[in-house]
């Protein structure tokens, strides 16, 4: 940022916003972090660690396919009929266990140009519509920094996806099914690990349901070794 102020100074052109900045950084970070957790994934096992766009490209419940396709449809329906809705931004990342019959999701990461981007950016294509309830392990979401709004914005996700885990658990009988969300942050303070404890809504329904945080863990990732910490925990294996 610094370098871009002085330079830009230096031919007497108007410097970006403060928001412009952080976009970039918010950007940079995310795909930084995408990068990472895709070569994590492929070596803890048949794990891939898929990014996400926004809702306006990609509305969640349109990676199903099948079964929980229709599952999710019947929902949808129900709640509109209730003139009611169960939406959220869509996770950053999604972590699935690969089946081998999935294609197009056996690429290697070892640098970040281009045509890394490009696949990153592309690889949920290959899932689009092809998705089971049963390989979705942890959503993960991505913030530089947890301003208030911000940290609303990760227990919603959470609680929502965790909702859609509770609902294929009961229209599937599967009641050993869960999904994990944890979040990656540069910076994770006593406040933002506070926010992050609240509850996922749906388990505050019955005495019966087990209690589950909608954020299970807040991660502070700098490098590598912080982002595997990260890998480990949404996996379920820390």
């Amino acid at each position: 940022e610094g370098w871009v102020r002085r330079d830009i100074a230096g031919r007497r052109k108007a410097a970006p916003s403060v928001s412009a900045f952080g976009n970039a950084r918010g950007d940079w970070y995310e795909m930084l972090l995408a990068a990472a957790l895709w070569n994590q994934a492929k070596q803890i096992g048949d794990y891939r660690c898929i990014l996400l766009p926004n809702r306006t490209t990609l509305k969640f419940e349109s990676l199903f396919g099948g079964d929980a396709a229709k599952a999710l449809s019947d929902l949808f329906k129900h709640l509109e009929r209730k003139k009611a809705t169960l939406l959220a931004s869509n996770p950053d990342l999604l972590l699935i266990r690969k089946p081998a019959e999935l294609a197009g999701l056996d690429f290697e990461v070892d640098r970040l140009d281009e045509e890394s981007i490009d696949r990153l950016r592309k690889a949920y294509e290959n899932l689009r519509g092809k998705c089971e309830y049963m390989w979705v392990v942890a959503g993960i979401g991505i913030k530089t920094s947890n301003r208030p709004d911000r940290r609303q914005q990760l227990v919603q996700e959470g609680s929502v996806l965790k909702a859609i885990a509770a609902h294929f658990q009961i229209r599937f009988w599967d009641d050993r099914y869960r999904v994990r969300y944890v979040a990656a942050t540069l910076e994770a303070k006593d406040a933002d690990q506070e926010a992050l404890a609240t509850a996922a809504v749906h388990t505050l329904i019955s005495v019966n349901l087990p209690v589950e945080r909608a954020v299970d863990a807040l991660v502070e990732v700098r490098n590598p070794r912080a982002a595997g910490k990260l890998m480990r925990i949404a996996a379920g294996l820390a």
